[in-house]
């Protein structure tokens, strides 16, 4: 009893305890809770109505995006400009899916089947390069041996192997989903572009005006003054004029996600005279070696060791238009064994050495073959001799292509084509095919097979000449590209403020360049290559206005930037827009300065020089459209009154009145225009209308 008394009379202290306790664990419990959460708004790239794309995910899929550009374009694309176009990709995929959904537009699955493996394949999978043969065509039956690559169980593949099949099924597989991905957005796409292009029409009445505006074409005598003529001086625009049209303008022509405009100086990474001088040297160096080996195997190792990758040991003749121009003169005016002067050409030190005299020999062959395989070279060699001995007795050459182990060529006559020197790298084949006659049979081998080859057709005979050029890069030595780091270093140390920035640039000569507009996930500059840092830094919350970088390397060149504006999304500042405004109003204030000039003129002669131009119709698009607008509405004969156009304010007078020879507008040909513009504009009015956060400036 007494220790329960002891309890009661501790009651309150022990109840205020748990309930500490409890808010610990709960505090504790949110605390652990909140990170994650924490952590998975960090692991966010983007979000799309709601739909998050994964840090993961936008990965794999920019992996897979980079596959498919190399696959489709020999010009590479930058891993910026590829994560540009992967989130682009993401985010319209996902708003035409939420459009689709709204309006109840599926794909279905026996659709998508008609549109890949049945009979009506998608123009779009018919032009990707995963499903051409070796012609370059669209074959159907690569596709299916696709699917059933995907398909296949990895335990059926030897245990030795199983794990290269593995990453190659996934990476096919991966780039088979982005394509079915992109298909069924495409057949969503085309279903809904229709539906809203087919909910929209032209009144009838507006239809009848556009036919009868372009049922007619005409000619015209033009004359015009330059709204450029007048000088700026001759104008005034008040700030408050500018301050009215920034009002009334602001909502339509000054909204923007926000934007940077930066001025940059250039220090151009080049090398110096003694760059020159020093690689000059090593090169003499090389010529001198190239005289005194006359083995090509050894010429090839000294290729191999010291010339561009793109310029190779090659013991080919090649006619003159297919030689390094800067020695195709020399090629064929030099006796062989003759080495070539040391020479600069663009960035590279070249010299060449005459491996073959000037000769006359086809430009093309057309071969058949025969491919034999053995249990080694010996063997291939022999079956190679046997077969070549048979049809020296008599066997036609067709007769021995059952004999072939390449199927494919066999079915085709053993036909390879037209091929020229150089395609086949087998030493022996180029000097017996190109000086063999039509007709002829031989035999050439290498470690893995022997082919017993016979000449069916070729071209006539060019000159042609053997010669091997040799070239080096001339580039910064390391030397030289600290010294220029050093002065781009040391500008961006002084100036530390964009007016101290343009004072110094000035003082020194630079020459400063502008960077405009750039959006915070934009993947680049454009001017300059691979400068997504530049953009990041010019983004990053610690970058103010007037603000000056450290020194940052782009390809060719080092780099100092300095924010000019830093605006954010929403409307832009009066001030950041007054010198567009000032333009605009300049310009629309010079027009019609010139209108009441020209007002009460009576010929075209007093306006300027006069033109004559024809057959002008209201759907032509060669003219200012405000001139366009104006004749099609004129009387013939009759002087115009000044017409305000882009650049210019014209007067004229119509000469003629026709039937168009171009179609009239009517209905079908508007209906045309309005799906080409719900076609054109349906993914952005998608996109204004969605909520959309793009977060990829804190991962790239």
């Amino acid at each position: 009893m007494a220790t329960l008394e002891r309890i009661r009379s501790k009651a309150g202290l022990l109840i205020f305890i748990i309930a500490f306790a409890l808010l610990c664990f709960i505090i504790g419990d949110f605390l652990t809770s909140s990170t994650t959460l924490f952590n998975m708004s960090k692991n966010v790239v983007g979000k799309v109505d709601g739909e998050k794309l994964s840090i993961e995910d936008f990965t794999q899929q920019s992996e897979t995006f980079a596959d498919v550009q190399k696959m489709q374009n020999p010009q590479p694309v930058s891993d910026a400009e590829n994560k540009d176009m992967t989130w682009n990709n993401y985010m319209q995929g996902v708003l035409l899916k939420h459009e689709a959904e709204a309006a109840g537009i599926t794909v279905t699955a026996a659709e998508l089947t008609d549109q890949t493996v049945g009979p009506n394949t998608h123009p779009m999978l018919r032009q990707c390069p995963l499903f051409f043969n070796q012609e370059g065509q669209f074959d159907k039956s690569i596709l299916l041996q696709v699917f059933q690559f995907i398909q296949k169980d990895p335990a059926s593949v030897p245990d030795d192997s199983r794990e290269n099949f593995v990453e190659q099924q996934t990476k096919v597989n991966n780039m088979w989903m982005f394509w079915e991905n992109n298909l069924k957005d495409e057949i969503l796409y085309e279903k809904v572009v229709n539906l809203v292009g087919k909910a929209m029409s032209a009144p009838k009445a507006e239809v009848k005006i556009l036919a009868s505006l372009s049922s007619n074409e005409y000619d015209a005598l033009v004359a015009s003054r330059p709204i450029a003529s007048i000088a700026d001086k001759d104008v005034n625009v008040s700030d408050q004029e500018m301050q009215d049209y920034y009002n009334k303008m602001k909502d339509f022509k000054f909204k923007t996600e926000g934007y940077r405009n930066l001025q940059v100086v250039l220090y151009p990474i080049q090398p110096s005279q003694n760059d020159y001088k020093e690689a000059k040297a090593q090169v003499d160096g090389l010529r001198h070696q190239l005289d005194s080996i006359s083995d090509n195997k050894q010429l090839k190792l000294l290729f191999e060791s010291s010339s561009e990758h793109s310029y190779p040991f090659t013991d080919v003749y090649r006619k003159e238009s297919d030689m390094d121009r800067a020695f195709a003169s020399f090629a064929f005016s030099s006796p062989v064994g003759t080495v070539s002067d040391v020479i600069l050409d663009g960035d590279m030190f070249k010299t060449a050495k005459v491996l073959g005299a000037a000769t006359s020999r086809p430009d093309s062959v057309k071969v058949s073959m025969i491919a034999l395989q053995g249990k080694d070279e010996a063997d291939c060699k022999k079956r190679a001799d046997s077969v070549m001995a048979a049809i020296k007795a008599g066997a036609k050459f067709e007769d021995m292509l059952k004999l072939s182990a390449d199927k494919a060529s066999a079915q085709k006559q053993g036909d390879l084509g037209w091929l020229r020197e150089g395609t086949i790298s087998m030493e022996g084949f180029d000097d017996k095919a190109f000086t063999a006659s039509v007709g002829t049979v031989f035999s050439v081998s290498n470690k893995q097979a022997s082919f017993v080859i016979k000449v069916t057709d070729k071209t006539a005979p060019v000159r042609k000449a053997k010669v091997a050029v040799l070239a080096v890069k001339f580039e910064p030595s390391s030397a030289t590209n600290d010294s220029i780091y050093n002065l781009a270093n040391q500008f961006a140390t002084k100036n530390k403020n964009i007016k101290s920035f343009l004072a110094s640039a000035k003082k020194q000569n630079l020459m400063v360049r502008p960077l405009t507009n750039l959006l915070q996930n934009q993947p680049t500059t454009y001017v300059l290559q691979d400068s997504r840092n530049i953009i990041k830094w010019a983004w990053d919350e610690n970058t103010a206005e007037g603000s000056v970088s450290e020194v940052f390397d782009v390809p060719g060149c080092y780099v100092v930037a300095a924010v000019q504006d830093a605006v954010e999304k929403g409307v832009v500042p009066f001030e950041k827009a007054k010198e567009q405004i000032k333009t605009e109003l300049m310009k629309q204030k010079k027009a019609d300065k010139l209108v009441a000039m020209l007002k009460g003129v009576k010929s075209l002669s007093a306006v300027g020089k006069i033109d004559t131009v024809k057959a002008v119709n209201f759907s032509a698009n060669n003219l200012d459209k405000a001139l366009i607008g104006a004749i099609t509405v004129s009387k013939v004969n009759q002087l115009s009154k000044p017409v305000k156009g882009e650049n210019a304010v014209y007067m004229f007078q119509t000469t003629a009145c026709r039937k168009s020879q171009v179609p009239a507008i009517d209905q079908r040909s508007v209906n045309q225009l309005i799906m080409m513009s719900a076609s054109r504009e349906f993914l952005d009015a998608a996109k204004d209308k969605a909520d959309i956060v793009d977060n990829r400036y804190n991962f790239y």
